[in-house]
């Protein structure tokens, strides 16, 4: 297990291309073995951040970012400006072989994210 993230410290999360990268990988190198949307993988992108990608149902795929060691607080005041995490659900235009944005966390919030995924069967 790695350390947490140290106090007042914003952890370096991806971005969205690196959402699409990570994506990428997952649809080839597990998704398109196994054909299993419950399948997952982890991916290390930094000291800090992994990063599980999961899906394929109806060409939907689901990126998450997280820190696996957690965030070190001292005041409640604190957790206001910890993002526990990032979300993207990306779509997978075959024919383009292009991600497109459904929703991300950073602009619809962790909330919506959690709805659409829900409606979508994700």
């Amino acid at each position: 297990m790695r350390a947490a993230i140290p106090r007042e410290t914003l952890p370096a999360y991806p971005t969205t291309y690196d959402a699409f990268v990570y994506a990428e990988d997952y649809r080839i190198n597990h998704f398109c073995h196994s054909g299993n949307p419950k399948d997952f993988a982890i991916f290390n992108h930094n000291r800090h951040i992994d990063i599980t990608c999961t899906g394929g149902l109806n060409d939907y795929f689901v990126v998450y970012a997280y820190p696996p060691g957690g965030f070190w607080y001292a005041y409640l005041i604190e957790l206001q400006q910890i993002e526990p995490w990032r979300g993207w659900i990306l779509l997978y235009l075959a024919r383009q072989h292009i991600y497109q944005v459904v929703i991300q966390t950073t602009h619809d919030g962790h909330e919506r994210f959690l709805e659409v995924k829900k409606q979508l069967g994700l």
